[in-house]
């Protein structure tokens, strides 16, 4: 469960309009009487130059403006998205958990033309098995693939979904990326990687010490992927070979420090984005991993202070999740967003400041496009990213 959160912004602004009024008031008294009030010269931000600073900005407590704008109730209480695909702007599909009194179950939720459809149970569970799709890919409008904690995989195809298939007797699939429903690639919960050809499934190892979590993958081409090990790790497939682990978070330890949470690669493209739970990001370009960049102060901060108590995977005070998703469409442009409700753009050159667009914060991002990316919160609902939509 997660804890009571925070009154939203703006909670205050009633009373803080009521204290500058009269704060006018007086002044104008004050005038009248011929007091003079001293002129305070505000500093200029100071400019911030580091391998680990993303942007030259002002403090880390600056913000953009606040727009908290359109948003969408797509699920009822008990629905939470985990997963969420959108090939084309006009198709989304989400998948997730919906809690019951007896147990959950595996949901979908898709967006087709401008409207979400309600919740369809894909996998029902029982009072023994729980049921939890923990993510999808989608190459098109009419296909999609997804992966559960219990090992299996589903094909979604022009409006139905198949039987569960199973994949991994036993295991935990994380993460799936497709570039066609001919070419899939999903990984687990520890370090096994499968591919799927469009008839059947294939296992490979990545080549770690059996104790990474592989959580995230994206592909670029076919047997050409980047999956991340929530331990700091990456791993790079090339032309189907699989490379040793690559450290991108040095020293990192999930019990006190941010986790990878996800990577997003351009189609067609040696471009990638990798981010964490801590506000971090990482570009690979040219086969090579750039130094890491700090993006989101704001969630930095809040996991630096909610982690001195204990792991960052189970806090609730920095949002449900507790991390980052980052979507990259194309070469010049990607879409992050927090579990603070924040987005952070990339125009090819620097990061945006983050800016605060959702009271509750993000589960799930994808963008399909520089002009849709989608993103569903922890209350449900959908908020339209970057350029909003009416």
């Amino acid at each position: 469960m997660n804890k009571p959160l925070r009154p939203p912004w703006g909670y205050n602004l009633p009373r803080l309009q009521f204290v500058a009024i009269l704060a006018g008031v007086f002044g104008l008294l004050a005038a009248a009487c011929g007091a003079s009030t001293p002129t305070v010269t505000p500093r200029p931000p100071t400019t911030t130059s580091s391998r680990t600073t993303a942007v030259s900005a002002p403090p880390m407590t600056t913000l953009q403006t606040p727009r908290l704008g359109h948003r969408t109730k797509v699920l009822p209480a008990g629905y939470h998205i985990l997963s969420l695909s959108c090939p084309t702007a006009s198709f989304c599909m989400g998948v997730g958990i919906e809690d019951t009194t007896t147990g959950t179950n595996g949901f979908s939720i898709t967006y087709q033309s401008g409207a979400w459809s309600p919740p369809v149970i894909v996998e029902r569970g029982s009072t023994s098995v729980f049921e939890q799709i923990n993510a999808i890919s989608c190459p098109s409008s009419s296909s999609c693939m997804a992966v559960d904690a219990g090992g299996h995989a589903l094909e979604y195809i022009r409006g139905h979904w198949s039987a569960p298939v199973m994949v991994e007797p036993g295991g935990d699939l994380s993460a799936v990326s497709c570039l066609t429903m001919s070419a899939c690639t999903a990984v687990d919960s520890t370090n096994a990687i499968f591919t799927y050809n469009g008839t059947q499934w294939s296992t490979h190892s990545a080549q770690s010490n059996g104790s990474q979590g592989l959580v995230a993958i994206s592909c670029s081409l076919p047997a050409s992927c980047i999956t991340l090990a929530d331990f700091g790790n990456a791993f790079v497939e090339s032309d189907g070979t699989w490379s040793p682990p690559i450290p991108i978070v040095p020293n990192d330890d999930h019990a006190s420090g941010p986790a990878l949470d996800s990577v997003s690669c351009v189609v067609l493209s040696a471009f990638c984005v990798a981010a964490d739970s801590g506000g971090h990001v990482w570009t690979w370009t040219n086969g090579t991993w750039s130094p890491v960049l700090s993006i989101d102060p704001p969630l930095a901060a809040c996991i630096r202070s909610a982690g001195s108590g204990g792991s960052f995977s189970s806090t609730g005070r920095c949002g449900a999740g507790s991390g980052m998703w980052v979507s990259c469409p194309t070469v010049p442009y990607c879409m992050a967003a927090d579990s603070l409700g924040h987005e952070i753009t990339w125009d090819g050159r620097r990061w945006s400041l983050p800016a605060k667009v959702d009271q509750v914060g993000f589960t799930a991002l994808s963008c399909a496009s520089t002009s849709f990316c989608e993103a569903i919160d922890s209350r449900g609902d959908a908020v339209p990213l970057g350029s909003v939509r009416p």
